[in-house]
């Protein structure tokens, strides 16, 4: 993920964009409505969060939450990050960054 990020940064900002970064957290998938409109989406705090988390992963980190680190602590190798204070959170999160 950081490589392919660190190149398609690259190439959209040689267009003028933003860089993009990467929030990773645990979420509710799935279709949603009712018979009448039903939608594919993700919905829920980890949304949200992830949302949040998103514009701290700067230069290419990938930053994820004490859920995510738990559930692919044997796949992936993290370490802790300082604690974030996000906007709409009245709690400072616990975080983790993946360094491989």
């Amino acid at each position: 993920m950081q490589r392919e990020m660190t190149r398609l940064n690259e190439n959209i900002s040689k267009r003028g964009y933003e860089p993009l970064h990467i929030g990773i957290h645990t979420a509710y998938v799935g279709g949603f409505g009712s018979s009448a409109f039903l939608d594919y989406t993700v919905i829920g705090r980890g949304v949200n969060l992830a949302a949040r988390i998103e514009p701290q992963a700067e230069g290419g980190k990938i930053l994820i939450f004490t859920r995510a680190q738990s559930l692919g602590r044997d796949h992936i190798k993290s370490q802790p990050h300082p604690d974030l204070t996000l906007k709409g959170i009245p709690e400072p999160q616990v975080v983790w960054e993946v360094v491989a």
